[in-house]
C-alpha cells in the first residue's frame, strides 16, 4: 500500500482507466478554448487503509461515478456557452457604445461648424448680447437623440493671468494695479473668502515663475476649496494673450471689479445703456455711472487695454444625446478677421 493514499489517488486522477480521467480531459480542453478558468483542482481524500485495493472503484462505484462526471461535464459546458453570450452580448454594447459616441463626436463637429460660420458672418467691430451668436441653440431632435449648445464671448471674463504681474529678475509674482482689488471684489460678490494671496503663494513657490496655462490649475493652489472655484470658474480663464474685457458683453459682477467704486448697482447702470457702438460711448456711460471722474480721468482708467466693445474670443459650449450617450462639450474659437480657428476642444461623456 502507498504510504500517501491522497498523491495515490491524484496520479490516479491523469490515468485513461479512471472515471474521472474523461472529466479531468474535458476541463483541461476547455480552459484552453478561454471559456473557462480553472481557479481550483478538484481533491479526492481517502483515508488509509489496510485493503491494498482501496484507490480502486468497484464496478458500481464506477458507474455512479461516471454518471456525476456526465452531469458536472454538462454543467461546465452549459456554463461555457453562458458565459459566450454574456462576452457576446457586451461586445455588441461596447460596439453600440462606440458608434453613438463616434457619432456623437460627429455631431459636435458639425456645430462646431455652424458656430464657425455664425462668427465669420458676425461684425467684428462690435459684439454685444443682442447679436445672432449670443442666442442660445434650441435643442434639436436628431434620430435617436437630440443636440443643444450656446456660445458665449470669453471676453466677457476677467484673464487670471491679466490681473497677476511677475518680476523675474526679482522671482516675485504680485497684483497688477490695473486690476487692484479685482480678484478680491469677485470674491467678496460671490461671498467667497480672498484668493489673491493663496494665488500669489502658490505662484511664488513655483520655480520657474508662471502664470496659469489653464484656469483648472485653481484646483491645484492650496487654500481655495473645489466649490469656491465652480463658483468663481464662470467669471475668469487663463490666456497668455492680454484680451481687453469686452464691456458690451460682460456680467455686472465683471464690471464691478474694473473699478473700486463701480458698485453692482452702477453696473447695472452701465448695462442698461449698452449696446455701445464705440469705446467712447462706453466711456461716457462709464463717467456717468462714477460721476466722481472725469471724462478724462475715465478715458485713462477705461483705455482700450482694459476694455472694449468687441471680442476675438468665443466659447462654444455642446450638449448631445444620442440613444444612452451624453456628450459635454467646450470649443473655444479665435476669430481673427475672417479667420475662425479652433483653438481648444474638450469633452466629457456624463454617465448618468
Amino acid at each position: 500500500m502507498d504510504k500517501d493514499p491522497c498523491i495515490r489517488v491524484e496520479y490516479r486522477l491523469k490515468g485513461d482507466f479512471h472515471p474521472f480521467a474523461n472529466f479531468y480531459k474535458t476541463c483541461i480542453n476547455l480552459a484552453k478554448t478561454g471559456f473557462i478558468k480553472i481557479t481550483n483542482w478538484i481533491k479526492i481524500v481517502i483515508y488509509p487503509t489496510s485493503n491494498p485495493n482501496a484507490g480502486i472503484l468497484d464496478s458500481k462505484n464506477q458507474r455512479g461515478v461516471a454518471l456525476v462526471s456526465v452531469l458536472i461535464i454538462v454543467a461546465l459546458i452549459s456554463l461555457a456557452v453562458s458565459l459566450m453570450w454574456q462576452q457576446q452580448a457586451s461586445n455588441l454594447n461596447n460596439t453600440k457604445h462606440i458608434i453613438n459616441s463616434n457619432q456623437a463626436i460627429s455631431y459636435l463637429y458639425s456645430i462646431e461648424a455652424w458656430t464657425q460660420s455664425i462668427l465669420k458672418n458676425n461684425d467684428a467691430k462690435v459684439d454685444d448680447t443682442e447679436e445672432d451668436w449670443a442666442k442660445e441653440i434650441p435643442p434639436i431632435l436628431i434620430p435617436n437623440g437630440i443636440i443643444a449648445g450656446k456660445i458665449s464671448d470669453f471676453q466677457a471674463r476677467v484673464n487670471i493671468n491679466q490681473i497677476i504681474t511677475i518680476n523675474q529678475d526679482a522671482g516675485q509674482a504680485f497684483l497688477n494695479p490695473n486690476y487692484n482689488g479685482c480678484l478680491n471684489t469677485l470674491n467678496t460678490l460671490l461671498e467667497q473668502d480672498f484668493m489673491s494671496d493663496f494665488i500669489l503663494d502658490y505662484i511664488n513657490t513655483r520655480q520657474p515663475l508662471q502664470k496659469f496655462a489653464h484656469l483648472s490649475q485653481f484646483k491645484q493652489v492650496e487654500g481655495i476649496e473645489f466649490k469656491d472655484y465652480l463658483k468663481i470658474k464662470p467669471y475668469l480663464y487663463a490666456s497668455e494673450q492680454n484680451n481687453p474685457i469686452n464691456i458690451n458683453t460682460a456680467s455686472a459682477k465683471v464690471i464691478s471689479c474694473l473699478h473700486p467704486d463701480l458698485s453692482p448697482s452702477a453696473a447695472e447702470s452701465i448695462i442698461t445703456s449698452r449696446p455701445f457702438k464705440s469705446l467712447a460711448d462706453a466711456q461716457r456711460a462709464i463717467q456717468q455711472a462714477l460721476n466722481g471722474l472725469t471724462f478724462g480721468q475715465v478715458t485713462k482708467k477705461f483705455n482700450n487695454k482694459l476694455i472694449s466693445i468687441n471680442s476675438h474670443y468665443f466659447l462654444l459650449e455642446s450638449d448631445i444625446n444620442i440613444n444612452n450617450t451624453h456628450l459635454k462639450a467646450q470649443t473655444l474659437f479665435h476669430r481673427k478677421s475672417n479667420l475662425i480657428s479652433v483653438v481648444e476642444r474638450s469633452y466629457q461623456q456624463i454617465i448618468e
